[in-house]
C-alpha cells in the first residue's frame, strides 16, 4: 500500500483557503500513485478549538474535500476534524477515512490535554478504530494519543501500520521523533505519522512527518516545510518481522489488569 502524508501548512480558521492548498497538494500525491492520502490533525482550521457554527463550516468543507479527493483520485483519504454532534456545541476531534466509494470509518481523539484545556473545547472519544485497506489494517490515532502506549498496545495484535495524524510543536521535536519510534518497536508495527508546518495559534509546527518499519527504523521523512511523504508499507512485512523476532505473544495481559 502506497502512503502519502500530505505535510501542509494550514490557513488559521480558513477552512476554503486550506482546502483548496490540499487539493493541488492532492493531485501531485495521485500523480506518485498514492493509494491513500493522509492529512495531519484539523487539516482545514488548525488546532483551533472551533465550536458552534463555526465547527460545522469547518466539517462540512473537510469532508466535502476529503469525500470528493477519494472518489476524483480512486485512493483513499485520512483527516482529522470537528465533528459536532446533536447534543453539544462542543464538537469531537474526529479522524475520518474515505474511500472512492465513501465514508468507511470515523476515529475520536480519545485523550485530551489538559495543558491546553482541550476537554473545555471538544468531547473526547471512546473506541477504537482498525480498518482494513488493502491488504493493510490501519489503527487511527491524533496527536497527544502518542503519549499514551496502552492504547497502542491494545491494538497491536490487529494492526500492521498505526496512522498519527497531528499538530505537534516545535519545542517538543525530540519528543516526537522518540515517541513515534518507541510505538513502532513496542508494537512491531509501522508507524505513519503527519504533522502540519507552519504557525498557528502563537505556536510554530515542526513537520518532521515520518515513516517508521516495524524495527523502529524511519524509512521516509520530511523537513520542516511542505512535503509530501510517500512510502509503501505491507503487511507481509510486518508479518515476517514479527515470526523472526516474536514478543508480542509474551505480553501478560491478564496480569496487567490486576496491578
Amino acid at each position: 500500500m502506497r502512503i502519502a502524508l500530505i505535510q501542509h501548512d494550514i490557513a488559521w480558521n480558513n477552512p476554503a483557503e486550506t482546502v483548496s492548498r490540499c487539493s493541488r497538494l492532492a493531485q501531485q500525491a495521485s500523480t506518485e500513485s498514492a493509494q491513500i492520502m493522509i492529512f495531519p490533525e484539523m487539516f482545514s482550521c488548525g488546532f483551533s478549538f472551533l465550536c458552534g457554527d463555526d465547527a460545522r463550516a469547518a466539517e462540512k468543507i473537510s469532508v466535502d474535500f476529503l469525500s470528493s479527493t477519494a472518489e476524483q483520485h480512486n485512493c483513499f483519504t485520512v483527516g482529522s476534524m470537528p465533528a459536532l454532534t446533536k447534543d453539544s456545541d462542543r464538537p469531537l476531534n474526529m479522524i475520518r477515512v474515505f474511500g472512492p466509494q465513501g465514508l468507511l470509518g470515523e476515529y475520536s481523539k480519545i485523550h485530551l490535554i489538559s495543558f491546553l484545556d482541550e476537554s473545555q473545547y471538544y468531547q473526547s472519544g471512546n473506541s477504537l478504530l482498525t480498518l482494513p485497506i488493502g491488504n493493510v489494517c490501519f489503527t487511527f490515532f491524533i496527536c497527544f494519543d502518542l503519549r499514551f502506549p496502552d492504547i497502542f498496545s491494545a491494538a497491536a495484535k490487529r494492526t500492521d501500520c498505526f496512522v498519527v495524524a497531528a499538530n505537534w510543536p516545535d519545542t517538543r521535536q525530540a519528543h516526537w521523533e522518540k515517541l513515534l519510534e518507541a510505538r513502532a518497536i513496542e508494537n512491531q508495527a509501522y508507524v505513519a505519522a503527519v504533522n502540519r508546518v507552519g504557525q498557528g495559534g502563537k505556536l510554530n509546527f515542526i513537520g518532521g512527518s515520518r515513516v517508521i518499519d516495524p524495527s523502529g527504523k524511519v524509512i521516509a521523512a520530511a523537513g520542516a516545510e511542505e512535503e509530501i511523504v510517500y512510502a509503501t508499507v505491507r503487511s507481509s512485512d510486518v508479518l515476517d518481522y514479527r515470526r523472526e523476532f516474536n514478543f508480542l505473544q509474551d505480553r501478560r495481559e491478564d496480569l496487567y489488569r490486576q496491578l
